[in-house]
């Protein structure tokens, strides 16, 4: 595209300056470009068969159009995979089959009985999260109802108690994350055990499970009695 682009610019100017000036000065420009056209068309040629690789058919076109011939279409594949695949999925309507082509879809077809193909799919199953991947979806989580219903979801999963509690712990300081950044955000002890007293009201009014809400209302007070002594 790059050579084309330059030879139709060259083109176009040879005809302008042979219009302007003479008309063998832009004959002289266009025969200059055509070399520099080639030189483009052989380096952009050498870079994709530089980038090539072993799954590429061609490095120039995979398939072709050939028109009508003979009462058909004919087509023309550059990988002899895809030449079997698509012959063999449109084998009624073949037409003028040759030998060369009967040979390939021969051994197309023996390729395919000698590498047995499952009957059914085989499910595998990804191993449990654990303890460690549960507390990082539930402080991924964008929102509180999210966070709250991996929250559930992992209670359920784990069993070891020990695993329990500190999920419960990790998910009550994700979810008082907001409200202790608040509380940092207060100069006075007096606007702090203001807020704190409505967010432990708050906890009460929530649909917060009894474990997670528990866990957080014991940091709160922990927080209040640091800030009264």
């Amino acid at each position: 595209m790059t050579a084309t682009a330059v030879a139709v610019l060259a083109l176009a100017a040879s005809v302008m300056i042979g219009a302007v000036t003479r008309w063998w000065i832009g004959v002289v420009v266009f025969v200059a470009a055509v070399p520099v056209a080639a030189w483009l068309a052989r380096l952009g040629r050498a870079k994709a068969a530089a980038a090539r690789k072993d799954s590429c058919a061609a490095t120039s076109l995979a398939v072709a159009y050939l028109g009508w011939r003979d009462g058909a279409s004919a087509f023309s594949f550059a990988s002899p995979t895809y030449t079997a695949r698509f012959a063999e999925a449109n084998v009624d309507k073949l037409a003028n089959q040759s030998a060369q082509l009967r040979k390939l879809l021969d051994a197309y077809r023996l390729a395919r009985q000698q590498v047995p193909t499952p009957a059914a799919a085989v499910t595998t199953l990804p191993p449990p999260l654990s303890l460690k991947d549960w507390i990082a979806r539930i402080e991924g989580a964008p929102g509180p109802a999210a966070r709250r219903h991996t929250f559930d979801k992992a209670i359920q999963a784990l069993h070891d108690p020990l695993d329990k509690r500190e999920l419960v712990q990790a998910a009550a300081r994700a979810d008082l994350a907001r409200v202790l950044d608040r509380l940092a955000a207060y100069a006075n002890p007096a606007g702090k055990l203001r807020w704190l007293a409505q967010a432990i009201a708050e906890i009460g009014r929530d649909n917060i499970p009894a474990e997670l809400a528990a866990a957080e209302l014991e940091l709160l007070e922990a927080r209040r009695s640091e800030l009264t002594g």
